[in-house]
């Protein structure tokens, strides 16, 4: 994008049950999402709201009501408003551009992890492919721009104790409870 380009952001104050997220995007990619600690008014008086907004919205009340998305999420490693080929009614796409190779990596695997499951931090790295990356992985948690759509809060500490979550330890508690009573798979990832 050159600089005599200006990227339009947006943004959307979205509540579901035990949380509210704001939610940002450009009119091709999903671009962030903030947990809302406290309050924040649900001041979306806007006449357009981009499609990226609307699927993530879509995603999180069918995670919610206990089913799962039917839309396909796609890591764009590349920030671009040139995409002919994109499908606006079943894919995604995440702004990745600012995250490297291994974190991609990383939060590739983690979607392989069902609702209700758990991995630990150091599994997730030799999931992955990375040798003694505990760490890593705990800091690709800490810097995950789409919580819920990559799931981080499934990420635990080796000893099963719950870990830090960016939305708070509770916030964390709560959505694996959700996910325990709502979805109904197989001990299998």
């Amino acid at each position: 994008m050159s600089a005599d380009e200006q990227k339009d952001i947006y943004s959307y104050v979205a509540a579901f049950p035990g949380l509210v997220l704001e939610i940002f995007s450009d009119n091709w990619n999903l671009l962030k999402i903030d947990i809302i600690k406290g309050k924040k008014p649900l001041s979306n008086k806007k006449n357009f709201i981009p499609d990226p907004i609307i699927k993530t919205i879509s995603f999180f009340d069918d995670y919610f009501t206990g089913k799962r998305s039917s839309l396909k999420i796609v890591f764009d490693i590349k920030s671009s408003s040139s995409n002919s080929e994109r499908d606006t009614d079943t894919v995604l796409h995440l702004d990745m551009s600012s995250y490297t190779v291994n974190e991609i990596r990383i939060y590739k695997k983690l979607l392989e992890i069902r609702p209700g499951k758990t991995i630990s931090y150091g599994d997730l790295a030799e999931y992955s492919g990375i040798a003694r990356g505990a760490r890593f992985t705990g800091n690709c948690m800490a810097k995950n721009n789409f919580p819920l759509i990559i799931p981080c809060h499934r990420v635990i500490k080796k000893d099963g104790s719950i870990g830090n979550y960016g939305g708070g330890v509770e916030i964390k508690k709560f959505l694996l409870k959700h996910e325990t009573d709502m979805f109904f798979y197989s001990n299998s990832r």
